[in-house]
């Protein structure tokens, strides 16, 4: 999973989903692009508003819509004390 800064003028954390052929036919694909957008749309609101993620799907069966939510608040929360950290190891701005 990446976390970048979104283009100004975007009001709201989007998600990118990189999805290939070697996770599974399209339906099988489709259904985890919908279960991860699903996720997302849940987790949005604890999101820093101007980020965008991107996620990269590696191979698996597709799982319930709840184990999403879970790993996606997981990743939420690594990168949030990515963000921190990196943010405050930055000189600040005077």
């Amino acid at each position: 999973m990446s976390i970048a800064p979104s283009p100004a003028g975007v009001g709201r954390s989007r998600l990118g989903i990189s999805i290939g052929r070697p996770v599974g036919n399209a339906v099988k694909r489709n259904r985890i692009k919908r279960l991860l957008r699903e996720a997302f749309r849940a987790l949005r609101n604890g999101w820093p508003a101007t980020y965008d993620v991107v996620v990269l799907v590696r191979p698996h069966d597709a799982m319930p819509l709840t184990s999403y939510r879970k790993s996606l608040a997981n990743l939420k929360s690594r990168c949030l004390t990515k963000l921190h950290r990196r943010n405050a190891t930055s000189p600040s701005e005077g």
